[in-house]
């Protein structure tokens, strides 16, 4: 039989199919995105500047769509407070991270298993590189995809910061603190037998310290890669108090010594430099509290007022942070979201989100957490009698 389609039938289709799609619209349920942060958060029995804490907790923070819904404990601290320091955390400069979703891992040499809310037992190591020594079943995954943690094995060195592969170590003296030889600090290289040799011989007089300095003065090095580091040479200032810093970088296979660029003349530092790499790679060098970024590309050096944190996020750097009276600003795609103290290394982010260590004052006061999100725009403050300082993000 044929059908005869009228104007009437024809709108009677279409307003049914209307009628279809405004039903499934209004029942459909809004996207949620869920995202989970972690950190650590210390507890302590008084307000006061003694830091008798109490106990530590791992703690997990559920979002949903920018919305804080639920927070959960997940360790139970039943092993005591100083195991736990030992195990995991003990300071800020440590290193914590969130490895597969599944595992929190320690520069002390510790796993936290987030399934099982267990601590796997280890061995202590991670002091300047070196490796830690993990259960078999843990150790070939993570050195595979981080590169980072390494089962203990006989032919490492001991001695020095450990290369990448953890095949070569780099120790540096400042002959000056020995003898007057001026700019002859001696850079040693040791191998696999722990066998030593002199890689570079006029690395420079060290870090140009203040003579208050509770510190002595060395030659700063990086590794860049398995075969190449880089260190700062200070040059003994011979007319005044400033000194020139010229960056190089060293081949251990040919013992080439590269000079890229210079920084010149800067004052006496409190603390010996350092060289770090940023969450997005970028290689930067600290004198004095004054941050320097290195363009490996052009071989030039400039100072740098703010940090990359990676997902649009920038930080401002400071150190001084209550001493010099400026509160610190933190970007999202360049536009200023949020200014007060913060501890600018502490900063974790994930696709729109930050959290980062906020400071009180007095700084002896500990530290609360701000969050942030791109959905509602607005910061949370976790509160802490003592500390909390952020691990990383999960998504669900």
């Amino acid at each position: 039989m044929t059908q005869i389609y009228t104007f009437s039938n024809v709108m009677k289709k279409i307003s049914a199919l209307l009628l279809f799609h405004i039903f499934i619209s209004c029942t459909s349920k809004p996207d949620i995105h869920k995202k989970q942060l972690l950190a650590i958060e210390s507890v302590k029995i008084n307000q006061g500047c003694t830091m008798d804490i109490q106990a530590k907790y791992i703690v997990r923070y559920n979002f949903e769509n920018g919305q804080l819904v639920s927070k959960d404990t997940l360790n139970t601290n039943k092993e005591g407070l100083s195991n736990f320091q030992i195990k995991l955390f003990r300071q800020t400069s440590d290193s914590v991270f969130i490895y597969k979703n599944k595992y929190i891992i320690s520069s002390r040499g510790a796993i936290f298993d987030l399934e099982t809310k267990t601590f796997t037992n280890v061995n202590q190591r991670g002091a300047n590189g070196h490796p830690i020594e993990f259960p078999t079943e843990y150790v070939n995954d993570i050195y595979e995809e981080t590169g980072y943690l390494l089962k203990r094995e006989s032919y490492y060195p001991t001695r020095g910061i450990l290369s990448p592969d953890k095949k070569h170590g780099l120790q540096s003296y400042n002959l000056m603190n020995v003898q007057p030889i001026i700019n002859a600090g001696e850079i040693l290289l040791f191998d696999s037998t722990n066998t030593q040799q002199t890689i570079v011989h006029t690395g420079g007089m060290g870090t140009h310290i203040s003579n208050v300095a509770n510190q002595q003065a060395h030659i700063p090095v990086y590794w860049l890669d398995n075969r190449t580091f880089m260190y700062a040479k200070y040059l003994f200032p011979v007319i005044d108090s400033l000194a020139d810093i010229e960056m190089h970088k060293v081949d251990i296979y040919t013992k080439s010594d590269e000079k890229l660029c210079t920084i010149n003349r800067v004052s006496k530092a409190i603390l010996n430099a350092r060289f770090y790499t940023d969450v997005i790679g970028n290689l930067l060098f600290v004198h004095n509290e004054i941050v320097y970024q290195l363009n490996k590309k052009s071989n030039t050096i400039s100072e740098i007022h703010y940090e990359e944190q990676d997902h649009g996020f920038k930080t401002e750097i400071s150190f001084l942070h209550f001493l010099n009276k400026k509160e610190q600003t933190i970007t999202f795609n360049d536009l200023p979201i949020g200014k007060f103290y913060y501890l600018n290394s502490s900063a974790k982010t994930s696709e729109g989100y930050i959290a980062i260590a906020a400071l009180k004052a007095p700084i002896c006061s500990g530290n609360d957490m701000k969050i942030w999100n791109s959905y509602t725009k607005e910061w949370i403050t976790i509160h802490s009698f003592a500390s909390i300082i952020p691990i990383g993000w999960i998504e669900e």
